[in-house]
């Protein structure tokens, strides 16, 4: 089986989005055995179409739809259309004149969403509706394809009725299906939200009801076949329609059932819906009762009308459903699990400080910081030792770098080499040839350049220097903190340490430097004597050797001096630039943990949600009841959670995806710029979900402390026992709770009228869909004999499931009802009429309905005599002033209007008798002599009334007769009315408005 789910606006949208995360929590990424599931989202926000939209994620996983299955329909300048009607002779029949637009237009945007404006939200379809269709065509082949080229198919609509987009886009996406689907077999099922009387704050911007009951009467009058919605794609007039019915059904729902549960509307209703849905589509696909329902095969889908009438007015073609789950609830406990696991991981990268009992804590562990990062061992693995920072020793390693030794240990060993060198010259030039090698080492031979050059080249390097110092550090705590040996926070005090003790080193410099310039100066100064000495004659024998060693050495430590007061220079621009680099590390951290602090908060607020409820819990709080035992669900936990060695295995996993997500250079700054939280938390949950599944394989062997691969039948049997009477009083209960989201005016069910069908309305079916497993047979049995107790009078269906054993499901359907019977409606009504009040009839419309005025529209409500006298009283007029109605001799005795009509060969029928008078005709009115003389009256008119002189002295004189029997005071109440509808009898007879 086919089934297409097409989402309309944000209602629409949140439908298809629940149903995704349910599909992937049952059955992952698999398609269910037999049935071809595929998806269309409209929509003219495109806030709902972003990528990484985390709405979409469920365990770790994004569900969002392709491209090919997302319509934005927001592009399209009204006011443009507005000014160039002629162009689009497919939106000028319905769309509405510059003029009617004008104030409305003056608060939109050009490219304005649907705004609780039904007609705009049509605009927007329609300006789209060719590539609605083309995506629905490519689509349906696609799965037909998929689907072993099966033909069949159904459309899910998903709408909510209050908004402008999908409120707006319904008629026309029903209309547009149904002529590209004639087929009656290719079934179309509307699920429409009914708004609350009382919504969230902001949500009710002016519309938000009017719009439902405007929504409501054009899906009435679609269902009763008493309209056709002008057709916006060809633009040639209504949409044809070759089948039967424009849809099979239509599912409206609010957000409380009739058992007094009240779903939260942007939360819990759009997952009871995709739940309902799943069930019927995936899960019971072998109850037939769901599709006799959905095609009304159990009772008459005529819709009702007044006696004679052939015009339909109240369709029934509108279903409802409740749905209740008893469940043990395996996915939530994994969810559960699994978002605890991610918890235990977020806060071992944060923080890494394990407590046996309680797991990881939210808090670092103490440790000296400060004494690890002054270590001269860490410090040789930074290349943060002094020698290093006065690159005395290399920080890159390069082929040069490779024959340097310290500053000491270089100009000890020109010395050794110079001093002999110097031996090789005339012994009385020894001196001078020292000095000569000595100072050429320092201006062109140090390290191949000489000191002042090479250090004016490491000052241009220096930025690069600190980098390559900034590389290691990170390095080193990236992979303690992916080893697990630190936490995040742990790295950034590190790197906090690390900036405090480069700030510090940074305050010794300038003595440094300057004791090294005095050294040197002194150290000259000693050379100088050595000079004079060497300058005297009288000189032993052998003293000239011993005063050359002496000059050597003096000169050693002199240029030594002099290089390590440049060295000592330098190492203040590096360490300047290692405080920024240490701070921008610092701030890469401190992202990445703010990232996974916010992620982790939200993670703690999910175990929260996730958490089972307690024991004896209200079963009225939500639409699933749960069987299990928390605290042995918490034992269970426990085993998982609070092993210390489990979550080291898992967290390192968890570490190892993040790393291999970064790329072939994992840092703090790849993972500060390349996740953001939501990537971040999709690893960490996906992770954690494949590691609880496999720990609770590993770990838990006990029966009765396993929670994945159960039966809820065992659950139940475990809990129940063979106890019949609490089985029963349990299953009456669950029962009673599986009411239908619609709560229904008992009213408007027993209020009789003319041409009354005697065929059952709301009929109701009930099924409940459960695993029967043959092990516990005599136990299902015992459920089933206690639904059927629970059912007073009425019929259940089991449906056995094999794939679905974690939960039991109760499903109520009613169908065959008109939309007069749900209570909402009324107040839906009432609020429309408000609404019109309160903005004008011309812009209300506009606004609310998707064209016309409505007064094309039937009915919902059975009219009640004075409207209906208020209706009748132009036609009767009018009627009476083109000869239709006049006094004739009643059967009775005396004379009474009649109306006179003829049959198709223009032979008399038997007058109808309207009443003794005008106001006798018009107070005694009933829905059947309305119809009866409004259908003559535009038969007649159709004739062609002639000159209209003589029917405005018949309405004129109609009036009159009403006056003079009131006394002929013209400010009777009763005269004004009359002479109200004289006016509009005018305007019928001269065909500015319709009868």
């Amino acid at each position: 089986m086919n089934h297409l789910l097409i989402g309309l606006g944000g209602t629409g949208g949140r439908v298809l989005t629940a149903f995704r995360k349910l599909k992937y929590r049952n059955l992952r990424d698999d398609e269910p055995e037999g049935v071809t599931l595929d998806y269309l989202f409209v929509d003219s926000d495109p806030k709902s179409f972003v990528d990484d939209d985390p709405t979409w994620t469920v365990l770790g996983h994004s569900v969002q739809l392709p491209k090919r299955s997302q319509l934005l329909i927001a592009q399209a300048n009204l006011l443009s259309v507005i000014n160039d009607l002629n162009s689009f002779p497919n939106l000028k029949p319905w769309i509405g004149d510059r003029d009617a637009w004008g104030e409305i237009l003056a608060s939109l945007g050009i490219d304005a969403a649907g705004g609780q404006k039904r007609r705009l939200g049509r605009f927007l379809f329609a300006m789209s509706a060719r590539r609605f269709k083309e995506a629905v065509a490519q689509i349906v082949q696609d799965m037909q394809t998929r689907g072993g080229r099966s033909t069949d198919i159904t459309f899910h609509v998903f709408c909510g009725l209050a908004g402008g987009t999908g409120s707006g886009a319904v008629i026309d996406v029903v209309a547009q299906l149904r002529a590209m689907f004639p087929d009656p077999q290719k079934r179309i099922i509307v699920y429409a939200y009914l708004p609350d009387l009382n919504p969230p704050a902001k949500w009710n911007t002016g519309n938000y009801h009017a719009n439902a009951y405007a929504a409501l009467r054009e899906l009435n009058a679609l269902a009763a076949g008493a309209w056709a919605p002008f057709d916006v794609v060809t633009g040639t007039g209504p949409v044809p329609n070759q089948s039967e019915f424009w849809f099979n059904g239509c599912y409206v729902f609010t957000d409380n059932n009739d058992q007094g549960y009240r779903a939260a509307i942007d939360k819990d209703l759009p997952d009871i819906v995709a739940d309902f849905v799943y069930r019927k589509t995936v899960v019971a696909g072998a109850w037939s009762g769901f599709g006799r329902v959905e095609n009304f095969e159990n009772g008459d889908a005529s819709p009702e009308a007044s006696a004679g009438s052939r015009r339909g007015q109240r369709a029934v073609r509108f279903m409802s459903f409740g749905i209740r789950s008893l469940a043990f609830p395996e996915e939530a406990i994994k969810e559960y699990l699994t978002y605890d696991y991610v918890g235990q991981a977020y806060r071992q990268l944060n923080y890494n400080n394990w407590q046996d009992g309680v797991g990881y804590l939210e808090q670092a562990k103490p440790r000296a910081d400060s004494e690890f990062v002054c270590d001269n061992k860490q410090r040789e693995d930074w290349r943060l030792t002094d020698d290093h920072v006065r690159l005395s020793r290399p920080i890159i390693d390069t082929e040069g770098s490779k024959r340097w030794r310290t500053y000491e240990e270089e100009w000890q060993e020109w010395r050794a080499n110079y001093q002999t060198l110097a031996q090789q010259a005339e012994k009385l030039k020894w001196l001078n040839e020292l000095t000569k090698l000595f100072q050429n080492t320092w201006t062109t031979n140090f390290r191949g350049a000489g000191v002042q050059q090479f250090f004016d080249v490491a000052q241009r390097d220096a930025k690069n220097l600190a980098a390559a110092i900034r590389d290691r550090v990170e390095r080193s705590l990236f992979d303690d903190w992916r080893n697990g040996a630190r936490s995040i926070a742990e790295c950034g005090r590190v790197v906090g340490a690390l900036l405090q003790d480069t700030n510090a080193r940074l305050l010794t410099i300038d003595d440094y430097v300057a004791k090294r310039d005095a050294g040197a100066d002194n150290l000259i100064r000693q050379f100088g004597e050595i000079e004079r000495t060497w300058g005297q004659f009288r000189i032993l024998p052998g003293e000239r050797e011993r005063i050359l060693d002496k000059a050597s050495f003096t000169l050693r430590e002199h240029y030594t001096a002099r290089t390590l007061a440049e060295a000592g220079r330098f190492s203040k621009k590096l360490l300047g630039e290692l405080v920024t680099a240490f701070t921008d590390l610092k701030a890469s951290i401190d992202s990445a943990e703010t990232t996974l602090g916010a992620a982790s908060d939200q993670a703690v607020k999910v175990v929260g949600a996730r958490a089972p409820a307690e024991a004896g819990a209200d079963p009225g709080a939500s639409f699933v009841t749960t069987v299990g035992d928390p605290k042995a669900i918490d034992a269970t936990r426990r085993k998982l959670v609070l092993n210390e060695e489990e979550m080291r295995v898992h967290t390192s996993t968890v570490r190892g995806r993040i790393a291999l997500a970064l790329g072939q250079r994992p840092t703090f700054d790849a993972l500060a710029l390349r996740l953001n939280q939501n990537d971040l938390k999709n690893i960490i949950v996906s992770t954690s979900a494949e590691d609880v599944t496999s720990a609770h394989q590993r770990l838990i062997t006990e029966r009765s402390e396993r929670v994945v691969g159960v039966s809820v039948i065992d659950k139940l049997h475990d809990s129940w026992g063979d106890n019949p009477d609490r089985v029963n009083r349990e299953v009456a209960a669950l029962a009673r709770s599986a009411g239908r989201f619609v709560g229904f005016d008992e009213t408007e069910q027993n209020k009789s009228y003319e041409g009354k069908s005697v065929t059952a309305r709301a009929v109701e079916t009930f099924a409940v869909i459960l695993p029967t497993p043959p092990e516990q047979k005599a136990f299902v049995d015992t459920l089933k004999t206690a639904f059927k107790n629970a059912r007073s009078g009425g019929q259940v269906d089991f449906i056995s499931t094999s794939d679905e054993a974690n939960d039991i499901t109760l499903v109520s359907l009613v169908n065959l009802f008109p939309l007069r019977f749900v209570r909402l409606v009324r107040g839906l009504k009432q609020a429309y009429e408000q609404r019109l009040r309160e903005v004008g009839q011309g812009r209300g419309v506009l606004e609310v309905h998707t064209e016309g005025d409505g007064s094309q529209f039937p009915d919902i409500f059975i009219l009640e005599t004075a409207a209906i006298a208020e209706r009748l009283r132009p036609i009767l007029l009018a009627a009476g002033a083109l000869g239709l109605v006049s006094a004739a001799k009643s059967p009775s005795g005396g004379t009474r209007l009649a109306l006179h009509r003829k049959d198709a060969d223009g032979f008399d029928l038997d007058p109808v008798f309207l009443g003794a008078d005008w106001q006798d005709a018009a107070a005694s009115a009933t829905e059947s002599n309305y119809e009866l003389l409004r259908s003559a009256l535009a038969a007649k008119l159709a004739e062609g009334a002639g000159d209209t002189g003589g029917p405005r002295d018949a309405v004129l004189a109609a009036v009159a007769s009403v006056k003079a029997a009131r006394g002929g005071k013209e400010d009777d109440p009763v005269v004004t009315t009359w002479n109200g509808a004289g006016r509009d009898a005018m305007k019928i007879i001269r065909g500015e408005t319709a009868p």
